[in-house]
């Protein structure tokens, strides 16, 4: 493994492809919205405009309508968004370097530290589970440490030598991962921010970070096409996924632990990537697509049933884990999604687009409506 300081950071190499109702929504169909422009004023004005709804064509029959979608259109590309564990906030981390935390009640937003270096890459959030603290990476090699409650910088931690796109907390709270565009992975002690270890086996950026639910296992995925699994307490090599050739852009364990979420690029020459399951227990152990597309982003909601991903052609597809069935299509950015967060009950989704929207998808009409399970 090389590293270089003068390596070129990157916040996205890649070229990017090119509403509302009020019951619920049926298999694939798309929501049409029409964003409401921030123009020229500051982001003072747009905290206080808040989150506003989106014009919509209700259509011949409501009880088809899309669930309700929110946007509000922020003053720089949004890199990345994560959900506070009480599903209160959103953090936001923008390309210029911004990172806000805004209350899903209104109001104005908490701004934290803005400057050259805290650009943020995709995945590059991550809140602790007793939602005291917010990491955030960046242009820069640093991981910086925010209390939540003081807007104050609690710690900066120091190992990378290139930028940091993507971190996860473990779910006690203990361990934190950090990823880096030169391929390392990283673990820190969160109680003494001291460095633990370092598990290097990607040749390229590490794209997406997720830990098993029980915290013994730590996934990592890379730009290079490989996913591998890692023992936490060692550091040794588990397993290991070869994308074929596609890059791995983001991942994510479901809340069992019995399969892990890929979002996979385009093979060379292509223009289609795929989203798929690595099933890791059980008879039907291996590799299973469930849909088409490049998509940046994946995350599984609470219960495990659903899974969404959000990329290039700048909507959300929303599946059924078990059948891998195709529940919803949900648009209304104008550029490639970023990062996208359930909320901590499932009744929401948060999306962050390089299109400066964030989005909120209020998930809670299809609930009723769709073959009697939660999302």
């Amino acid at each position: 493994m090389t590293h270089g300081k003068g390596q070129t950071p990157i916040a996205d190499r890649d070229q990017a492809d090119g509403s509302a109702g009020r019951d619920g929504f049926g298999p694939r169909q798309a929501v049409r919205a029409s964003a409401l422009a921030g123009g020229g004023l500051g982001l003072g004005a747009l905290a206080m405009i808040g989150l506003a709804l989106l014009a919509r064509d209700p259509g011949p029959d409501p009880a088809q309508e899309p669930p309700p979608a929110r946007f509000q259109r922020m003053p720089s590309q949004l890199g990345s968004v994560a959900f506070a564990p009480d599903g209160k906030r959103l953090a936001l981390g923008q390309v210029d370097g911004g990172l806000l935390i805004q209350s899903l009640a209104g109001g104005r937003p908490k701004e934290f530290e803005h400057g050259p270096g805290l650009g943020m890459l995709p995945s590059g959030l991550a809140y602790s589970p007793d939602g005291r603290t917010l990491a955030s990476g960046g242009l820069g090699p640093d991981v910086k440490l925010w209390d939540v409650a003081t807007n104050a910088q609690k710690a900066t931690l120091r190992g990378h030598w290139s930028p940091v796109g993507s971190l996860a907390f473990s779910r006690d709270g203990r361990t934190l991962a950090s990823g880096s565009t030169d391929g390392d992975v990283r673990l820190w002690d969160v109680a003494t921010d001291l460095e633990r270890a370092t598990v290097a086996g990607h040749s390229s950026e590490v794209r997406g970070l997720a830990f098993s639910p029980d915290g013994r296992t730590l996934a990592s995925g890379s730009l290079d096409g490989s996913v591998m699994l890692w023992d936490v307490a060692t550091g040794r090599e588990i397993a290991r996924f070869q994308g074929g050739g596609r890059k791995v852009y983001g991942l994510a364990f479901s809340p069992d632990g019995q399969r892990l979420a890929l979002g996979l690029g385009a093979l060379v020459g292509g223009d289609r990537g795929e989203v798929g399951l690595w099933e890791l227990a059980g008879e039907k152990s291996g590799f299973r697509v469930i849909g088409p597309g490049i998509f940046r982003a994946v995350a599984f909601s609470p219960n495990g049933r659903t899974l969404a991903a959000g990329g290039n052609d700048r909507v959300v597809r929303l599946w059924d884990v078990a059948s891998g069935r195709e529940l919803a299509t949900l648009a209304g950015h104008e550029g490639f999604i970023a990062s996208l967060a359930f909320s901590p009950d499932g009744e929401s989704l948060a999306t962050a687009g390089q299109d400066s929207l964030v989005g909120l998808f209020d998930l809670k009409p299809s609930i009723h409506r769709q073959a009697g399970h939660r999302l």
